[in-house]
């Protein structure tokens, strides 16, 4: 296993999580339970906010609560000085009752209701456009509240310069695709001629103040040559909106993507095994926007940055217990009492998690399984072909690195509940989730009178 600071195994080969044994963890909240590491969030804001900040003067951590948007944890960043991208009403709900301050939240989406824009504006957090439907419409709902909207333009950049820089995904048909032409083919944003009409009508409404622009990489690559490149597109286009518009963007927000990474595999396929540090990335991304400024003359603005998965993958792991498990001819498959419903993404995008016995850490007694939840779907496989010590009933299974699209995906099929969630800090583990039972998954339910005997 990767030396990882909050992870350790004490010589009875169980694995701690801080100062907590995760087989007591198992034992006093059950079985699945997502762990977070309360020291491991502080600690992965700091490096990515100092990296950053000790080359910029003004950077703003917008953390993209959609990665974990559990109220504890959006507080634990908000204590730190982070901020928020917020997609709906449920996220800027979570944001306003952590405490993050308005001024450093912002509101994505490509399809935004009056409802949420009424909630930004009445929050005061900036309102990232994505087309000028949306730009006139949130000028209505300015007017109607007596407010002023702040904006940022979501932009669609071509990406030129990443044309012949592919990846693999097999999302896509084919599933090699370049960078540009996702660009060009993903639902969000607008492209510069439409974001310069955008920009003229909002300079000239007075409901409206547009204070930058943004853009999104997304996690489709972990090259910060990508992302310096997308910074030097983004920094052209504000400077040819800067000459059209006779305005100069106060801010920029750079989006997230940035790329969570371990030696023995994460993420889509495995793919994330060594992947750049905080400081490759702010040198590459900081470089790039100074270089584009002064070639363009543009003041430095304000920085804004949206992370997800970096600031929380590392910290969260699902404890799972095991249950049945077949040998045959035929293959092994070790069940245990979680399944895809709780990581989801391995069904979604193919991702890998790296896995232990967290009772027998140190076993060396390995054998080549698949990991399978008990759920009525042949494809309920967290993974496949791992190898782990002979796994038997009880032993207790631990899944790394789920800190981010873990608990926040969960779904419910087969009327499974939904895990618990504990906050561990130090020796001290605390409930921040509480489970679910079959009678709160059912409990939404209605059987119309006629229905009933």
């Amino acid at each position: 296993m990767q030396p990882s600071g909050h992870l350790r195994a004490d010589d009875r080969g169980h694995l701690w999580v801080e100062d907590c044994d995760t087989v007591e963890l198992a034992e006093r909240f059950g079985t699945p339970l997502y762990v977070i590491s309360e020291s491991q969030v502080r600690g992965s804001y700091r490096a990515l906010h100092g990296a950053f900040a000790s080359r910029y003067p003004d950077v703003v951590l917008a953390y993209g609560i959609k990665a974990n948007n559990n109220l504890a944890v959006v507080r634990i960043l908000a204590q730190e000085g982070a901020g928020a991208d917020c997609f709906g009403p449920g996220e800027l709900e979570v944001a306003r009752r952590a405490g993050v301050a308005p001024g450093k939240t912002v509101l994505n989406g490509s399809d935004k209701w009056d409802p949420e824009l009424e909630q930004a504006v009445q929050l005061g957090v900036t309102v990232n456009v994505d087309n000028l439907e949306e730009l006139e419409r949130l000028g209505d709902v300015a007017e109607r509240l007596g407010r002023r909207a702040r904006i940022n333009l979501r932009l669609k950049l071509p990406l030129r310069a990443l044309e012949k820089h592919y990846i693999q995904d097999y999302r896509y048909v084919p599933p090699r695709i370049s960078l540009a032409a996702w660009a060009r083919g993903h639902k969000f944003g607008m492209e510069l001629e439409e974001a310069e009409e955008a920009g003229k009508r909002a300079l000239r409404d007075e409901r409206l103040q547009l204070a930058g622009l943004h853009y999104h990489l997304k996690g489709q690559t972990p090259q910060v040559e990508h992302f310096a490149a997308m910074v030097c597109e983004l920094v052209d286009a504000a400077a040819r909106l800067a000459t059209r518009l006779d305005w100069v963007p106060e801010q920029l927000d750079l989006g997230g993507g940035f790329s969570y990474g371990r030696a023995e595999g994460y993420g889509p396929g495995a793919r994330d095994r060594e992947v750049p540090t905080p400081d490759h990335y702010a040198e590459a991304m900081i470089g790039a926007l100074r270089e584009g400024l002064e070639h363009h003359g543009l003041p430095e603005p304000r920085l804004m940055l949206e992370p997800g998965r970096l600031l929380v993958a590392a910290a969260g792991l699902l404890l799972a217990r095991v249950g049945t498990v077949k040998r045959s001819e035929a293959g092994r498959w070790v069940h245990v009492d979680a399944s895809t419903n709780h990581l989801l993404r391995v069904r979604t995008g193919n991702w890998y998690y790296h896995m232990l016995l967290a009772n027998r850490v140190a076993n060396v007694d390995e054998e080549r399984v698949d990991v399978v939840g008990g759920t009525c779907d042949a494809a309920d496989i967290l993974g496949r072909d791992r190898r782990l010590p002979r796994a038997r009933r009880g032993d207790l299974l631990a899944v790394l690195d789920v800190g981010a699209y873990a608990e926040s995906t969960t779904c419910q099929f087969n009327t499974q509940p939904r895990p618990a969630t504990v906050l561990v800090r130090g020796a001290d583990a605390e409930l921040i989730t509480r489970r679910e039972s079959v009678q709160d998954v059912i409990g939404r339910y209605c059987l119309p009178s006629r229905l009933v005997d």
